[in-house]
């Protein structure tokens, strides 16, 4: 009888060996296969990147953009025509080299404002972010971080008439 308890004893401890081992092993390949997974999730984003910004936008002058809840006209110094870009969003009479121009190799941008009757100028930097749909989004940033964002003249209009 102890022979036998012994026996089990013995079989217990070798199933608790092999499922420990086992759990170590899975363990080793669930850590390998997730950052084998980092590292793919990093290199497509940056492919994604690069692929889905080759897109030219263009901000026309006089384009408003909003601070402190106000309407700023802005400007740049680049030229305004561009083969790559639909014309819908262009003037169509716009002989002036005054656009903001944002390629696909465009970090910074230099825009004029005209605020209080006077030109300011700021570098606005361009960020590249994907969605979770897989989706690129252009935005800018001011120098002082707060985000670029258009002047809605018809929303405004409709909040100061409620």
């Amino acid at each position: 009888m102890e022979h036998l308890e012994d026996n089990i004893q013995k079989s217990y401890t070798k199933i608790i060996i092999i499922i420990l081992g086992l759990a170590i092993i899975s363990s080793a390949l669930l850590l390998i296969f997730y950052n084998f997974y980092q590292i793919y999730s990093k290199m497509a984003e940056k492919e994604l990147l690069t692929m889905s910004s080759n897109i030219n936008l263009i901000i026309q002058p006089g384009y408003e953009i909003e601070i402190n809840k106000k309407p700023v006209v802005v400007f740049g110094s680049d030229d305004c025509e561009s083969k790559d870009v639909s014309p819908l969003f262009t003037l169509q009479e716009n002989p002036t080299g005054q656009c903001i121009k944002i390629t696909k190799d465009t970090l910074n941008v230099m825009a004029y404002l005209i605020l209080n009757r006077q030109i300011i100028i700021e570098q606005w930097k361009v960020v590249r972010t994907i969605t979770p749909e897989g989706n690129v989004v252009i935005s800018l940033k001011r120098p002082n971080g707060e985000a670029v964002i258009p002047f809605n003249r018809i929303e405004k209009l409709i909040n100061e008439r409620i």
